[in-house]
């Protein structure tokens, strides 16, 4: 028989994870990561206020809707190619045009924007079966450059730069992921405003499909967005990048959106990545 040192390493669990990161929130380990989060977001009280049709209820409703948006092949090659050029990730030039949108929209001066990150970083976790994502709240503290709304020269060397600080800001929160956004809740313990989603009222994600399928020149295949009717926060941006298209799934509160409110935003954040 196989001794025991020659078996396959029993792979982690949901559990060991779970203690992991319990031993993290209670020996110190996570404090640093903890105070870099309490030092960002722990001043920010006031929700996103963004060009509603309705005031929010006393309590906050999840009916929602979701408006579909496709930016075709040859405007994402353009947007992936700028972004190269920039020396950034496309989710970081992804990410910049959406904090121009909400600097345009929004009467805030600082906002926050949620990020989903995997919370895979514990060893082992690759192969955990379990839901360990969580949201990073990512502040935004520096208003739109003025130069962004004038001449196009002007504008590209202003955004670029724009890119760089959110290539900073971006880089500095995945470096602290391990700190569980529901501790951070908990502690921060913010307003107990019942009519909007703590800290994070608008979300922002990039996500990568298998690509679409090919079948024959007679049967085209194309990517369908999943419909919704209960959403988190007030207004998201999720863009799936299928290595042809972004298809862009806007995911609003019918409580405080009416449709065409949200689909002259969506097509403005389209308008921006063609500029």
């Amino acid at each position: 028989g196989k001794s025991g040192s020659s078996l396959l390493q029993q792979p982690a669990q949901y559990r060991d994870f779970i203690q992991w990161q319990s031993s993290g929130l209670n020996n110190g380990t996570l404090d640093a990561q903890r105070n870099f989060w309490k030092g960002k977001v722990a001043g920010v009280h006031e929700p996103l206020e963004l060009p509603f049709d309705r005031r929010r209820g006393v309590i906050k409703s999840y009916q929602g809707n979701r408006l579909s948006l496709v930016v075709n092949s040859e405007l994402r090659s353009r947007c992936f190619i700028a972004a190269a050029q920039c020396g950034v990730t496309p989710f970081m030039f992804l990410f910049g045009a959406y904090t121009v949108l909400l600097r345009r929209f929004a009467s805030n001066q600082e906002y926050i924007i949620g990020v989903p990150c995997a919370g895979r970083s514990f060893k082992g976790s690759e192969n955990i079966v379990g839901y360990l994502t969580h949201l990073l709240p990512i502040l935004v503290d520096f208003a739109e450059p003025e130069q962004l709304t004038t001449a196009d020269a002007i504008k590209a060397t202003a955004f670029k730069s724009h890119l760089h600080r959110v290539r900073r800001l971006l880089a500095d929160a995945f470096d602290h992921q391990d700190y569980p956004f529901a501790s951070l809740l908990k502690e921060l313990a913010p307003n107990k405003d019942l009519a909007a989603f703590p800290l994070v009222q608008t979300t922002f994600n990039l996500d990568r499909s298998e690509g679409i399928p090919s079948f024959s020149p007679e049967l085209a295949a194309s990517y369908a967005s999943q419909p919704v009717s209960r959403v988190l926060v007030d207004f998201g941006i999720n863009i799936i990048d299928t290595n042809t298209e972004l298809v862009i799934d806007v995911d609003y509160n019918t409580g405080l959106f009416d449709a065409a409110t949200i689909n002259r935003m969506g097509n403005c954040f389209v308008s921006l990545l063609d500029e």
